[in-house]
């Protein structure tokens, strides 16, 4: 059946958006493509029956195939309509065609309400059976190639940072660019502000240990990357280094179990699907990747 890339359209703002970065990496990793919109409701046929559910869906059909010309998809590219959940259908599509990648919009609006990131990024985000591509509100879709080849990749010290950096280095060589590792370290006194005069030996400390963290994470992970260490949280640590570089990918592990608690704490994933200026690769929970072969796929998933 070969590579495939899905993309979830919906009635958003982002939808487009969404769909232009699927383009993007549909040609630029020789991937098929599949654009699907989701009606809610229940299962059954698309759309139900009856002359007005007939004419809704030939409408939307038309709408999927105009978004597919405009936004430069390969020829060949699918479009399907499903009715149901859309992160619970979004998700079989994804089982299904053995996608390698997911992408859709986030639905944030920001981050002051980064605990309100759509239902159904935030779902494919923590359970999708592949890799997710989140494009936030801000992020501005590459015009060719040369904009996609930079990818960048936050470490947050949790146990899938050697399957993210792996994943962000695999992309990183298919598009033929370049791999950024960026960690963030918050000192406490910069936490806390319990104290204004700086301690330069803490600092020092804490600089020597972000730095053995990258390059103990990179020696696991058989990677070789430009890295870069802030004191900063990591998702600012990230948006700083992706800005910079002009990145056309951020990669990163998933958020945690608690919405609101990662929201709250920062995690790169919610951070960056509410507020971000990139669009984000998400690695879901207790992932284990087979890489190299043009394709992603789980080798071993969640117990």
């Amino acid at each position: 059946m070969g590579a495939c890339i899905v993309c979830g359209i919906d009635d958003s703002s982002g939808a487009v958006r969404a769909a232009s970065v699927a383009a993007r990496l549909a040609r630029d990793l020789s991937s098929r493509a599949l654009l699907v919109h989701v009606a809610e409701g229940g299962r059954g046929l698309p759309f139900g029956l009856g002359a007005r559910r007939v004419v809704r869906a030939r409408n939307m059909r038309k709408k999927l195939r105009s978004i597919a010309e405009e936004c430069s998809f390969p020829n060949g590219t699918e479009v399907r309509l499903e009715r149901g959940d859309p992160a619970r259908e979004l998700l079989s599509v994804a089982d299904k065609e053995d996608a390698e990648l997911m992408v859709a919009s986030s639905g944030g609006t920001g981050y002051a309400s980064a605990a309100l990131v759509g239902g159904v990024a935030s779902a494919l985000m923590r359970s999708c059976p592949c890799p997710v591509v989140v494009v936030p509100p801000r992020a501005i879709p590459p015009l060719d190639s040369e904009g996609m080849r930079c990818v960048v990749c936050g470490l947050e010290d949790k146990e899938t940072d050697v399957q993210v950096v792996r994943l962000a280095a695999d992309l990183a060589s298919r598009l033929g660019g370049d791999l950024h590792v960026v960690y963030g370290y918050a000192p406490e006194a910069a936490k806390g502000a319990v104290s204004v005069v700086p301690d330069p030996a803490l600092d020092e400390e804490l600089r020597d240990a972000a730095d053995g963290r990258v390059a103990l994470t990179l020696a696991e992970a058989g990677v070789k990357a430009q890295t870069h260490v802030f004191p900063l949280p990591a998702a600012d640590a990230l948006e700083h280094v992706a800005d910079q570089q002009r990145a056309g990918l951020a990669v990163a592990g998933p958020p945690e179990r608690s919405g609101l608690d990662s929201a709250v704490g920062g995690s790169i994933a919610i951070r960056f699907a509410a507020d971000g200026s990139t669009a984000l690769v998400v690695l879901p929970a207790e992932a284990e990747l087979e890489l190299g072969s043009g394709h992603y796929e789980f080798v071993a998933g969640p117990a």
